[in-house]
């Protein structure tokens, strides 16, 4: 069978091919007197080139996922819900927070969630905060102010970063109290709440 092209557009596959078109010889012969090629020959390619079409428009969706619709065990851990649709957003095992070491763990508030990362980070997740990651120097002052059942609560954006005044890179991350900011290696905070 001779494939000419083979294409994945919109989540269906197609193939186009020929048929030796029609006019091949093969040392059996897959040709009669008529110029049709032999009927059950036919059909045997043309199953072929379904089954092809199939397996490669498989294969496709399974590679082209950009969000798992279950959880995952990662690592020898399991990443769940909106925790894992933000760590496969930030780049999943190729990403900055690599793999899970430890499963989903309920806050000791028991209203959030986490999962860790090593020493690269975590995700926090609330209801009504979403999941967010908190790394780096953010993650530390976060911490040294008591992680999400202290001043600052739980993170409510992800961390972003620019350049400010001076020329210096400034790295900023909301939570629902207040705002951590680290300018040049320095940390500094704004606090929102009473």
């Amino acid at each position: 069978m001779a494939i000419h092209s083979n294409s994945f557009e919109n989540g269906e596959a197609s193939v186009a091919y020929s048929a030796y078109d029609e006019f091949e010889l093969t040392a059996g012969g897959s040709q009669v007197g008529d110029g049709n090629v032999d009927r059950p020959r036919q059909f045997r390619r043309r199953v072929a080139a379904m089954l092809a079409a199939g397996i490669m428009a498989i294969g496709a969706a399974v590679l082209s996922s950009p969000v798992a619709s279950a959880d995952q065990y990662v690592c020898g851990y399991w990443i769940r819900g909106a925790i894992e649709g933000k760590w496969l957003e930030k780049g999943g095992l190729g990403g900055p927070l690599g793999c899970p070491t430890t499963d989903e763990l309920t806050n000791p508030d028991g209203d959030g969630k986490r999962t860790h990362f090593a020493d690269r980070g975590h995700i926090y997740w609330r209801n009504y905060t979403g999941a967010h990651p908190v790394w780096g120097m953010i993650y530390n002052l976060w911490a040294q102010n008591g992680w999400e059942q202290g001043l600052y609560r739980y993170p409510n954006s992800d961390e972003w970063s620019y350049i400010g005044a001076g020329n210096m890179l400034v790295h900023k991350q909301n939570f629902e109290c207040g705002t951590l900011i680290i300018s040049n290696g320095w940390p500094g905070a704004n606090y929102i709440c009473d």
